[in-house]
């Protein structure tokens, strides 16, 4: 089921700038999932987001992003 149009508003004007190619940092991750750093580290070790890691930072796909607010969320198996 997906949420509310209203619901998705304020993440998705954060991808206006985005490319579905882009990659986004741990904080802009967070930020637009609104989940903790550790639920986007267990989405990562879960495979169900793209990430690849400069040095000690990891970025994550802005596609693969999307397609988990569209869904309805991070709890939506």
């Amino acid at each position: 089921r997906r949420p509310p149009r209203s619901t998705l508003f304020p993440y998705t004007t954060l991808f206006r700038s985005k490319n579905p190619d882009d990659w986004l940092s741990l904080e802009e991750t967070c930020q637009i999932l609104n989940v903790s750093e550790r639920k986007v580290r267990n989405l990562q070790s879960g495979g169900r987001i793209g990430f690849v890691k400069y040095g000690k930072k990891s970025h994550y796909k802005a596609a693969d992003v999307l397609a988990i607010l569209l869904k309805g969320g991070v709890d939506i198996e």
